[in-house]
Parts: structure tokens; sequence; C-alpha cells
């Protein structure tokens, strides 16, 4: 099913194409959940999450597979976070108002974890 390009003032001020998101990427299976969970959390439709996926990169289809919503993108989403959504959808894991979202959904321990790796690696 192809949707409509969004012309909400929030896809207009991202202008980040999904080819270019980084939400849940590097991937992880705490920070990602399924539709119908995110919809259940949200109070919207499972339709309505999916059309969020696709038109505000909130989400991914992990190796071909269901969507799967970033649990901190839809925090930023729902919460007019628009800064920190662009930060977070660009791979901007450092700053502080994509910190306190991650700190917010008590998933601060994988960024701590990624910038381990990333100083070992």
């Amino acid at each position: 099913m192809q949707t409509q390009a969004c012309d909400c003032d929030t896809c207009q001020q991202l202008a980040i194409r999904l080819s270019q998101s980084h939400c849940l990427i590097q991937f992880e299976r705490r920070e990602g959940i399924t539709i119908e969970v995110e919809a259940e959390i949200a109070g919207k439709s499972v339709r309505m999450i999916r059309i969020w996926c696709e038109q505000h990169q909130i989400g991914r289809r992990v190796s071909g597979g269901p969507w799967v919503v970033g649990v901190v993108a839809l925090r930023m989403l729902l919460n007019d976070g628009l800064l920190s959504l662009r930060s977070y959808l660009v791979g901007n894991r450092s700053s502080p108002a994509v910190v306190d979202y991650y700190a917010q959904a008590d998933l601060k321990g994988l960024l701590n974890n990624w910038r381990s790796r990333a100083l070992t690696g």
C-alpha cells in the first residue's frame, strides 16, 4: 500500500527521506516494538502507526520482515520533540535531548553500550 506524501509541519520540518533515516540503526531489539503494541501505547490505530512509520520514519522493516517501531522515535513524535527527532533520524545519539528520550524510555544503557563498543572497536 502506497501512502501519499505527508505535507504536515512535522514532515516539512524534518525533510528526511526514508532511505536516509537512521531509525533503529544500529538495530537493538529492546529499542523497537511491534506496531500493535505501539498502537496500544499511543492510543492510535495500527494503520495510523504504520502510516507514521512511513511518513515520519519512526520505524522500519528489519530484514524485510514486519514493521518495528522505534520506542524513542515515537515518544519524540508524540511529544512534539521535532528537533530531537531530527537529530535521532540523522543518527545523532549524543545530543542531550536525544539522550533524555532514551533515559525516559529506560534505554540509556543502550547508548552507553554503543559508546563503549565504538571506543574499543
